[in-house]
């Protein structure tokens, strides 16, 4: 699946998890007429997060987060986001967190207020960045930091200009190089993310039954639109197939859909999430580390597959010398390759089973017109089976060929012809299941042609 353009909307809004204040917490990021409700709601995200594992794909300053909304929604909640900001390494550095005020449509104003404190609340940086209409105005905040875990608060001061002025609510974050960004608590409001869908990571534990619930409200003031249906995947840390396939599912405030899986170590995912219809919150429901992680918008597509070609031992037309090949008649030409057992491998055939083949998969050419990395070319047997053809107690795979089907004009290269005197059989070694091609045989013999 190709994962680049991913999400090109995320709103979020951190919901209360408990009254119960924070003692660690004891920032004042008031903003006019909020008054004592911002505390208890800046404490709404529970205890800093552990940042158990490293953070695949981290938000940086030239590739950072997706969209991100503040909403009131339905319990008209203060227009501040609290992150969990950690540095990391051994040794103090210089330290940029970029915030990009984006306005989403030409009316958008205000200011959008990020504050960086540490745990005891003192202020160590801020900066304002306007909402002007234009697509996207940045600020960035700098500092000297040691290792460790500080908080970075985001408030969307509303605008006072009239209408049709209405007040900025989005923003992207990046961080530099060594720099963890990461959410405490819930997520609500999830922009719908497009077909892509949006990346979060997530940490488990060794042995923990990982569980992720989606769910919607139901329609009121303040609520947006919700999402009738949820997409999800989860994949591994470095952005390849994981343990939980894309999946489809329907959602309504009676109906939350679940992600559930069991990480056998201790280690990060990427959630991938789309929904479709409207917003969806997300809250991770197990485990000692439950929060989300800010990756980059855009993370890379895995690399490919490294190939490995590995040299198997054919025999063309077993018991025969020379392997005459009549390309004019209507027989059958079979193929064995030969397994090599541990003991017999040598630095030109290594130790392979030839029953791990699917006959299906092999093709057969001119060895002269062969051109790596071309696949398929040349042709396909019409059956396979397994025995022991050099009665060394080992099965082997022998495959048989239609004689026409080597001088088939259709072939993309490699069709036999008078001029022939050596043959490659080739084709992927099938792997697990959902996992890609690694590793493909390659075998030659020679043949001398007789008619046609």
């Amino acid at each position: 699946m190709r994962t680049s353009a991913l999400l090109t909307a995320l709103a979020v809004l951190l919901l209360p998890a408990c009254d119960t204040p924070n003692p660690m917490d004891s920032s004042t990021d008031a903003a006019p007429g909020l008054g004592n409700d911002l505390p208890r709601f800046m404490s709404a995200s529970g205890a800093d997060l552990p940042f158990s594992q490293p953070v695949p794909f981290a938000a940086q300053l030239d590739n950072r987060t997706c969209l991100i909304g503040i909403f009131t929604g339905p319990q008209n909640l203060p227009l501040v986001h609290r992150w969990n900001v950690r540095v990391g390494g051994s040794q103090v550095q210089n330290v940029t967190l970029r915030v990009d005020a984006h306005s989403v449509n030409a009316n958008d104003r205000g200011t959008l207020r990020a504050t960086l404190r540490d745990l005891a609340g003192n202020q160590i940086a801020t900066a304002d960045v306007a909402y002007t209409g234009s697509p996207t105005n940045t600020g960035d905040l700098t500092a000297t930091l040691s290792p460790g875990v500080y908080r970075l608060s985001l408030e969307a001061i509303p605008t006072t200009e009239p209408p049709p002025a209405q007040s900025g609510q989005h923003y992207q974050l990046g961080a530099s190089a060594g720099v963890a960004l990461g959410w405490a608590g819930p997520l609500n409001y999830n922009e719908s993310g497009g077909p892509e869908g949006h990346f979060w990571a997530v940490n488990a534990g060794a042995g923990e039954p990982v569980q992720v619930v989606f769910s919607v409200d139901g329609a009121g003031p303040g609520v947006p639109n919700q999402a009738t249906s949820i997409t999800y995947e989860v994949r591994n840390a470095d952005n390849t197939a994981g343990p939980v396939a894309p999946t489809t599912a329907a959602i309504s405030p009676t109906q939350p859909v679940t992600v559930a899986f069991t990480s056998a170590q201790a280690r990060a995912y990427l959630l991938r999430v789309a929904a479709s219809g409207g917003h969806y919150r997300s809250e991770k429901t197990s485990g000692g580390d439950r929060g989300f992680y800010g990756v980059q918008c855009n993370p890379p597509p895995p690399p490919p597959p490294r190939i490995v070609v590995t040299r198997v031992q054919i025999d063309i037309k077993p018991g025969s010398d020379p392997n005459s090949i009549n390309l004019g008649s209507k027989g059958l030409v079979a193929v064995a390759v030969l397994t090599r057992p541990l003991e017999q491998a040598t630095p030109e055939f290594p130790a392979f089973d030839a029953t791990r083949l699917d006959p299906s998969l092999l093709r057969m050419m001119d060895l002269a017109d062969f051109v790596p990395g071309i696949y398929p070319q040349g042709a396909i047997p019409v059956r396979g089976a397994v025995e022991d053809v050099d009665g060394d107690g080992d099965l082997d795979l022998v495959v048989h060929f239609a004689t026409q089907d080597l001088d088939n004009e259709g072939f993309q290269g490699g069709r036999f012809d008078p001029s022939t005197t050596a043959a490659r059989l080739f084709g992927p070694v099938p792997p697990p299941p959902g996992q890609p091609v690694t590793q493909v045989v390659s075998g030659d013999d020679a043949v001398r042609i007789v008619g046609r």
